[in-house]
């Protein structure tokens, strides 16, 4: 059912109707609601799960490691889905768009996945600064807010126009960034 839900969101946004979800994935409108309970439970489902896939990335690629390993492992979890985005992430980004109109249901939904963004790069700054990693000036605060702002406007510039730029060039100039925040200056 999600996935059937997640293909006609891409398509048709949040105007997908819960009847149409039943009969893409084959099942009644109703079975649909009960797993669901409503479309905002359906919105809240597909953000999980792409959030839970997002995290896994970042798990494996970090080895499970947190502080400067994390943040490595969250810049390449995005530029990878990016560059080959799956269908939930498509459609978390087309609801996301939607999200930021005037008159969302879905808002709060959002807001609150932002969040849960930027407090999980939060903690990995935190963490590459208690372990020395990131040099102690850098506001964990303020970086997971512009690293989680230049990842996402990344991948929506993506999913706009394939060939916006090259991802490898932005992966490495993100990892720059990252590196020269954990450089001290000679004397």
């Amino acid at each position: 059912m999600l996935d059937a839900a997640v293909e006609l969101m891409v398509q048709k946004g949040s105007r997908a109707s819960m009847m149409e979800v039943g009969r893409a994935s084959g099942f009644s409108h109703g079975l649909v609601l009960a797993r669901f309970g409503s479309k905002t439970g359906l919105v809240e489902a597909v953000i999980r799960h792409v959030q839970l896939g997002f995290t896994a990335l970042v798990d494996r690629g970090s080895g499970g490691n947190g502080g400067l390993p994390r943040l490595t492992a969250i810049v390449n979890a995005f530029f990878d889905t990016a560059a080959r985005p799956s269908s939930a992430q498509h459609c978390f980004y087309v609801l996301m768009g939607e999200a930021a109109g005037t008159d969302s249901h879905f808002r709060e939904h959002f807001v609150k996945a932002d969040q849960q963004l930027r407090s999980f790069v939060k903690r990995a700054f935190e963490e590459a600064i208690e372990g020395g990693e990131i040099k102690p000036e850098v506001s964990p605060v303020a970086m997971s807010a512009l690293l989680a702002g230049m990842l996402r406007g990344a991948s929506t510039q993506l999913l706009l126009d394939r060939n916006a730029f090259d991802v490898e060039d932005a992966r490495a100039q993100v990892h720059f960034v990252l590196r020269s925040l954990s450089e001290t200056k000679s004397k």
